[in-house]
């Protein structure tokens, strides 16, 4: 190097502070038995270097094109230094690529710098030499976890250094990296500019994997049932697993089945249990994970109290004197103290219940007795259960045997037909008074007649007036003498209307 720079003096008066600085910057580093080293280009100038960055991939390099203004070398790569970045486990780019601490060559000439596209790396190198480098370009390639690449790549557009015709120069390239190994620095033979250059390839350290998704089978549910939920890492787990904490914002109204949970090695999902408790009012609880990636939204998992599903009779028809038991039931368990459901019958001369039930805690449902009338008479009530402004309804019909028949037929939105029919056929006219429990809006004649000869006459049934919203029921009568008597039950549905017995 010392005749290199003298011969060069004679032409360049400043070459000393610029070799000064060159042995500074020109220290050789030991390459470790996992770095590989591809082909190297340039000549046999210079002193020994071996640039890089340590632990983190090479995504790009900087440098300057020198012009010697020397006969037969003309401009050349005066310097070039590695751009460098951490990389997540996944192989994206953790943080921002910045320049490497060493160089190789000198500190002049005109600025270049040449840098892959995001998540991409260095994987080769290309350009031309002869006793020294005088272009270097670089291949980029797309990273994978964890931190390998995705094939060889392509060549960034762009140079550092220009050719010169004047010397006979040579192209080389491209000298690539293999098994997938990233570029990590350059090592070769530098003086006043770089003379020979070789690219260093390794495997770099990666961050730990953390998590960058977190997923819920459902994001509603009513207190005190079970939610199931995936975290999903960035990358596949190492040995050992991944331990992944849960946390929640409200935990009283969940827990966890298990906390930690660990993702198995060598994959990148595990699942997780959410027991949610009983809550009185509805509570919005937000799921995280951590590590994470820091970007990760927490999954909204929204808890609802307990509402009234439904109301439900051991029987809907039973005779006068039968024993009947209610359930109500809600859509889930009853938070602590119970809920209490208040009970109705529209028609307590037919049936009668108590004035509310209580689900006691954890539970979903109650029973209730139900009283019906021993007297008998048709009859019919609906049983009407009530909690926090919800409302269900039930029809329990009590009808009587009697050998008089009574039935109807709909013909109409307002009006429907019907017949009472006797056992058999009589020689003399038959008058029946008819009776309705709720003429307000279920309205009948006063009587109707059986010609003589026949076994059955029609009448019409008058549905109107304003009708309470819901299931509603009214009992006809036709009254042929005391204790000679026929009923029948009608189910009111807005305006629709059915026959129960």
């Amino acid at each position: 190097m010392t005749t290199t720079c003298e011969r060069r003096l004679s032409q360049k008066k400043k070459c000393l502070g610029a070799w000064m600085t060159a042995l500074l910057a020109l220290s050789p580093a030991a390459l470790s038995a996992a770095e590989s080293v591809t082909s190297s280009a340039g000549g046999t100038g210079g002193t020994p270097y071996t640039i890089g960055c340590g632990t983190k991939a090479m995504v790009g390099v900087q440098g300057r094109t020198y012009d010697t203004g020397l006969p037969g070398v003309g401009r050349v790569v005066g310097v070039i230094q590695a751009i460098c970045v951490g990389l997540n486990a996944d192989g994206s780019w953790n943080g921002t690529p910045a320049a490497a601490p060493g160089i190789a060559g000198i500190n002049r000439g005109t600025f270049v710098s040449l840098q892959c596209p995001q998540n991409q790396a260095v994987s080769g190198i290309s350009g031309r030499s002869g006793n020294w480098v005088d272009q270097l370009r670089i291949h980029c390639a797309p990273l994978v976890e964890p931190g390998h690449l995705n094939g060889e790549g392509s060549l960034l557009a762009g140079l550092i250094g220009k050719h010169d015709t004047l010397m006979p120069l040579s192209s080389f390239g491209a000298f690539m990296c293999t098994s997938d190994k990233p570029g990590k620095g350059f090592t070769g033979k530098a003086g006043e500019w770089v003379d020979r250059v070789a690219l260093v390839c390794d495997y770099p350290s990666v961050a730990a994997p953390v998590v960058n998704a977190l997923s819920l089978n459902s994001h509603s549910v009513v207190g005190g049932t079970t939610v199931n939920g995936t975290v999903r890492l960035n990358a596949n787990a190492l040995s050992g697993g991944r331990s992944v904490n849960l946390s929640m914002s409200v935990p009283s109204a969940a827990t966890f089945q298990s906390n930690p949970i660990t993702v198995p090695s060598g994959t990148k999902t595990a699942p997780f249990v959410v027991n949610t408790n009983p809550v009185s009012s509805s509570v919005t609880n937000s799921i995280s994970a951590s590590p994470n990636t820091g970007s990760l939204s927490a999954a909204a998992l929204a808890i609802q109290a307990p509402s009234l599903q439904s109301v439900s009779l051991s029987t809907t028809r039973t005779s006068p004197g039968g024993s009947v038991t209610g359930t109500v039931s809600l859509n889930g368990k009853a938070f602590s103290g119970g809920v209490a459901v208040n009970l109705t019958s529209s028609d307590t001369a037919a049936a009668t219940v108590p004035a509310a039930v209580s689900i006691l805690q954890n539970q979903t449902s109650a029973h209730f007795p139900v009283t019906v009338r021993s007297a008998n008479q048709s009859g019919c009530s609906v049983i009407s259960a009530t909690y926090n402004q919800a409302r269900q309804t039930v029809l329990l019909a009590v009808p009587t045997a009697t050998a008089i028949k009574l039935s109807i037929t709909q013909t109409s939105s307002n009006s429907v037909t019907a017949t009472v029919r006797f056992p058999s056929s009589f020689n003399a006219a038959r008058t029946l008074s008819l009776v309705s429990n709720k003429p307000a809006t279920v309205s009948v004649p006063s009587s109707v007649t059986v010609p003589a000869g026949a076994q059955s006459a029609n009448f019409t049934i008058t549905i109107g007036g304003s009708l309470p919203v819901g299931a509603n029921c009214a009992v006809v009568t036709a009254i042929y003498s005391a204790g000679n008597m026929a009923s029948v039950i009608l189910n009111i549905e807005g305006r629709s209307v059915s026959a129960i017995n």
